[in-house]
């Protein structure tokens, strides 16, 4: 069974007014891991793999807002968080596709363009274009019909896919979420799905 961890982390990212809760281990949002410079990147492509996928769940004045997950990745001496929620939209449900880059220093390198490319949907095709907030988080906005919005996150919680992720300078990172997720994560958006879904 799923635990709640106790640490309520507040999101400095594009839910800044929305609390988001860590559904199993505590610690969630450490991104200070070893760095290259966002030059020494730039000068090749990077891939990597997802070391850590945990569940969100976002809350606001105590009703749920969105159900998703963030996955952390360490590349090239580069610390990458990348989050994927499905929250409530005045016209039913948008889902939020953000990422986080930055150095051992704690320097955000400001990320430009993000994109996710599962085996059904590639979010360049149907997601608005991404937009940069002043932190240097890079968001891209998905309104996709019930339908499709349910097949997209269920085809990233069994099958994974492909993640870029592009810096002002150029430099671009390739990084993999393997699927299926773990077991964990599949379980907690299974259960906030159904209460986000609700009428």
């Amino acid at each position: 069974m799923a635990r709640t961890a106790s640490l309520a982390a507040i999101w400095t990212g594009p839910h800044a007014r929305w609390f988001r809760l860590a559904t199993g281990r505590i610690g969630l949002g450490a991104l200070l891991l070893s760095a290259a410079s966002p030059t020494a990147c730039a000068e090749a492509l990077v891939a990597a793999r997802a070391q850590r996928v945990e569940p969100v769940v976002l809350m606001r004045d105590g009703t749920l807002e969105g159900c998703g997950l963030t996955a952390h990745f360490d590349t090239a001496g580069n610390t990458i968080a990348i989050e994927l929620v499905a929250r409530r939209h005045a016209g039913g449900i948008e889902h939020v596709l953000s990422g986080r880059w930055q150095t051992a220093a704690g320097k955000a390198v400001v990320a430009t363009d993000i994109a996710l490319r599962t085996d059904r949907i590639d979010t360049r095709a149907h997601f608005l274009p991404p937009t940069t907030d002043t932190s240097g988080t890079v968001v891209a906005l998905g309104r996709l019909d019930p339908v499709a919005g349910a097949l997209f996150i269920q085809g990233v919680m069994v099958a994974g896919g492909g993640l870029t992720l592009q810096s002002a300078d150029g430099a671009t990172l390739d990084l993999e979420l393997a699927g299926p997720l773990p077991q964990l994560v599949r379980a907690s958006y299974l259960n906030c799905s159904g209460d986000l879904y609700r009428p």
